[in-house]
């Protein structure tokens, strides 16, 4: 496919509801529009990036057969999403014997949200894509998913926080982030943990992952900037970087 039968109409400047940088880049970039009903509309170009992602996701994390096993403990079936209860129901009266054992299954579906409009760009979008991984096995040895999902996103480049326990998951700092995340450099291998979940018995040093986290704060104060007119200027004139 040529590049000129693509449809991805650019933009000199996002549009006012944009609020985090990479919606900004992604809406300049021809990679999503809005249409009604504050919905976005996935253009050419994203749906290329995201099947990439697809078979990245495919080919690195699941090429190998799963040989996790399922403990439910004191769990119920109800405890379960809906798809975790289709592939049981079909494991059971497919499976007969542990021969056919280790057995995985992913897929990709759609999350819908009660909030109908979407705000902070993607993070909290009326539907998400998601992807989901159950996988089966005869023993207790647990397949590594998590290394395999670290090593996938640091290749796409993507700076991420991880936490710990049977359920893991991945965060992604961002300057509208709501979520903060507890570390014990104590812990073995850092145990990270998020604070609305965590029990904590100690005093805590608060660190906040965010794009800002590591700048300096400075007091604040007047200054008198004669016949300053660009940013340029401001820059030269105060021996800093104009960026």
């Amino acid at each position: 496919m040529l590049v000129s039968s693509l449809h991805f109409p650019t933009l000199k400047e996002a549009p006012t509801f944009a609020e985090t940088d990479g919606f900004k880049m992604l809406y300049r970039a021809g990679y999503l529009r809005e249409s009604e009903n504050s919905t976005l509309v996935f253009l050419p170009l994203f749906d290329l990036s995201l099947a990439k992602v697809e078979k990245l996701l495919i080919d690195k994390v699941f090429q190998k057969r799963s040989n996790r096993l399922s403990v439910f403990q004191n769990k119920t079936i109800d405890d379960r999403f809906l798809s975790e209860i289709s592939i049981l129901e079909l494991l059971a009266d497919d499976i007969q014997s542990y021969k056919k054992l280790p057995v995985g299954f992913h897929f990709f579906s759609s999350n819908e949200q009660k909030n109908p409009k979407y705000s902070a760009g993607l993070l909290r979008a009326a539907s998400s894509y998601e992807l989901t991984h159950i996988s089966i096995s005869e023993t207790d040895q647990t397949i590594d998913l998590a290394s395999r999902f670290d090593k996938l996103l640091s290749q796409l480049g993507v700076k991420f926080y991880k936490t710990d326990g049977e359920i893991i998951y991945y965060y992604y700092s961002t300057d509208l982030g709501d979520i903060e995340l507890l570390n014990c450099n104590s812990c073995h291998s850092n145990f990270t943990e998020n604070s609305q979940i965590s029990q904590v018995n100690a005093d805590i040093r608060r660190k906040t992952p965010r794009n800002d986290s590591n700048k300096e704060l400075f007091e604040m104060k007047a200054i008198f900037t004669p016949n300053i007119k660009t940013v340029d200027e401001l820059a030269k004139f105060l021996n800093i970087s104009n960026k």
